[in-house]
């Protein structure tokens, strides 16, 4: 996983308040390596408690077609503005990545991208280039657990929301359903920088980390 600075707006030096204590995030939601290709960054009371561990929709195994996956649903805690609707965001986020990878169906993914967001300009470029010459992806069901609000940003009314995951190991098929690509499991940590706004929440920046930032 590569990790690296992409955009520094929700750094504490930037104006925003850790929710809880722990180290500073050393960097912000960078595009790197997803499936081993490319995935890829307050008030004083305490948050209410993270949702429990969550799994995002799998890719499609050999048997299956992605016409058989159902796009993910937004969860009704979307609609708040605040750390939960921020946490349920993320979470939801997280499993439409799952879905894109395995279905190649962009729409809703390139809804909620930020126009400057390099996370989500990588995994649109890595999807794209498989599934437009007719190729898919197998396997690499992702797992989501630990989600947790590290910043919220009072000027852009943003929040930095952390989850661990887990990638399960998969592959890429071209149009002959040959194996042009082994994608190993990974894990570790994602912080996905988040807004709302006119069009609901929407990704400004991603990136992956081997420890928690929190």
């Amino acid at each position: 996983m590569e990790q690296g600075e992409v955009w520094g707006g929700l750094s504490p030096s930037g104006g925003g308040r850790p929710v809880r204590g722990g180290r500073r995030a050393a960097s912000w939601l960078a595009g790197a390596a997803v499936l081993g290709a490319l995935l890829t960054g307050c008030s004083e009371a305490e948050p209410e408690p993270s949702p429990p561990p969550v799994t995002a929709t799998p890719a499609p195994t050999p048997s299956e077609t992605p016409e058989e996956l159902a796009a993910p649903e937004r969860p009704a805690e979307m609609e708040r503005t605040d750390e939960v609707g921020a946490m349920a965001a993320a979470e939801y986020f997280m499993e439409l990545f799952a879905y894109v990878m395995a279905t190649g169906d962009l729409e809703e993914w390139d809804r909620v991208s930020g126009q400057t967001c390099s996370f989500c300009a990588n995994v649109r470029e890595d999807v794209d280039a498989t599934y437009s010459e007719g190729g898919r992806i197998v396997g690499g069901g992702v797992e989501v657990s630990s989600i947790e609000v590290l910043l919220f940003e009072e000027t852009l009314v943003a929040f930095a929301v952390e989850a661990q995951y887990r990638v399960a190991a998969g592959a890429e098929e071209d149009a002959d359903g040959t194996v042009v690509r082994e994608l190993p499991e990974e894990s570790g940590w994602i912080v996905l920088d988040l807004a709302e706004g006119v069009r609901g929440w929407q990704i400004l920046e991603g990136s992956t980390h081997d420890e928690s930032q929190a």
